[in-house]
């Protein structure tokens, strides 16, 4: 058996042989590059092959072979087009490759501002449909691109976004600016209480729809649902379809279920009784399991639960944090208060000399995209989709990240319940200072 390094010169060789070699002496060295190629991919594991699927803008949905086969027909590709053009014999474009920006339609122009040379599995199954004015609701896994999902296909509209929070109102302004100008992104009581025009909106988005809309859930009682309180966004999208009940509505989320479904579906059916329109449908860039959830944290993703003792002196959780924080030493660390004030963490430290760490609650992490590589959740998160959006501040775009719950031992059992529902699981680690050999 050959050493790695031994192979890695013969691959060279080839390379270079194949450059200048007839067009049969070229295939043939296509075909043992190929074969070396498919023996490294062997060698790694299932998660570390959907992670270079993501990269590639490939499904991730399959067995080991075929994701394996998936990344050799990209990888195959490329290299034979850069042959061909190093012989000066045919120039082959890959423009209009399966599953390339081009072949969605995307114009040229547009393409060279983009970061990433191919569309990501929810980009690429959102774009045509919404580009046909057709409602839906995004449901892709956190950091998967979901806002450039349904900004690239409505570009030449006029677009009404709507978010829970006035800093990912800023981030997503930040992301289509560069695109277009056409889209005007505000949290809810900003629109209601500018009472701007609607009627030159041609679309409205509900960027996570399900933290703007809070649905009922699948076992409230009519007479509930009646007296609920409507909230803000809801109220809007209501007066919206009033008006214009032809208009495109988008939602997008990384957790969307059946109430929420209903409870969109209600609104634009109570909005405009004489313009029904179609259940919503739901567009998932890979293909969901037969039985589990739909889409769940990215496998990129640890997760890892510290537990203490809240009944002795002085304040637990806090110590727990500060000696995590130690054991850790994360370069990039977001912090997040599911109970309790951030504020009071947020003294504790400064006090502690960690000033630059950002300290938020769960109402304000929603959607935020930023470069953090370890996130510690203070607290028991209220559900398990919570859950998934406070870990989804990491591991994001295809990268790795841990997510760390400190939490008294009651609310950490209760948080390693999730593991359930969201087809993850934890690692427990007794004291937070046993959280050195996760040290970043």
């Amino acid at each position: 058996m050959r050493t790695s390094g031994a192979i890695a010169a013969l691959l060279c060789a080839l390379l270079h042989a194949a450059a200048f070699a007839p067009q049969p002496v070229r295939r043939a060295a296509a075909v043992v590059m190929r074969s070396s190629a498919a023996e490294a991919l062997a060698a790694l594991r299932v998660p570390e092959l959907k992670d270079r699927c993501r990269t590639l803008g490939l499904p991730v949905s399959g067995t080991k072979a075929v994701l394996i086969e998936r990344i050799l027909d990209v990888d195959g590709a490329d290299a034979n087009a850069a042959n061909v053009d190093a012989t000066g014999a045919e120039t082959t474009s890959n423009a209009a490759e399966e599953g390339s920006w081009a072949s969605l339609g995307l114009d040229g122009a547009t393409q060279q501002r983009l970061t990433h040379a191919r569309p990501t599995p929810i980009q690429a199954a959102a774009f045509q449909t919404l580009k046909q004015g057709k409602d839906g609701v995004l449901h892709a896994e956190t950091g998967s691109g979901k806002t450039l999902a349904y900004a690239l296909p409505l570009m030449k509209k006029r677009v009404l976004v709507l978010t829970p929070s006035t800093s990912l109102a800023d981030q997503i302004a930040e992301v289509v600016d560069h695109f277009t100008e056409s889209f005007m992104v505000h949290t809810p009581k900003e629109v209601l209480k500018a009472e701007d025009d609607l009627d030159s909106i041609d679309a409205i988005v509900l960027d996570e729809v399900d933290a703007l809309l809070r649905a009922p859930g699948r076992y409230a009682a009519a007479e509930q649902k009646k007296m609920r309180r409507e909230r803000p966004a809801a109220k809007i999208l209501r007066r919206f379809i009033q008006r214009r009940p032809d208009a495109q509505v988008i939602g997008a989320s990384a957790t969307v279920g059946r109430p929420l479904r209903r409870h969109i579906d209600d609104i634009l059916r109570d909005a405009a009784p004489s313009n029904p329109r179609s259940p919503i449908n739901v567009i998932r860039g890979t293909e969901p399991p037969v039985n589990g959830r739909a889409v769940t944290a990215p496998s990129s993703l640890k997760h890892v639960i510290s537990s203490f003792w809240d009944r002795g002196p002085g304040e637990p959780d806090l110590d727990a944090l500060g000696t995590a924080l130690d054991a850790l030493n994360a370069a990039r660390p977001l912090v997040v208060v599911n109970d309790g004030d951030p504020d009071r963490v947020a003294r504790f430290l400064r006090k502690s000399g960690y000033d630059d760490i950002d300290v938020l609650a769960p109402n304000e992490i929603r959607g935020l995209d930023r470069d953090v590589d370890v996130v510690l959740s203070l607290g028991r998160p209220a559900t398990c989709d919570d859950y998934l959006h406070v870990a989804g501040r990491t591991a994001r775009a295809g990268g790795s990240g841990l997510c760390c719950t400190l939490a008294a031992h009651r609310d950490a059992k209760a948080v390693a319940a999730f593991s359930s529902p969201l087809g993850i699981a934890f690692e427990e680690v007794e004291g937070a200072g046993g959280l050195g050999k996760y040290r970043m």
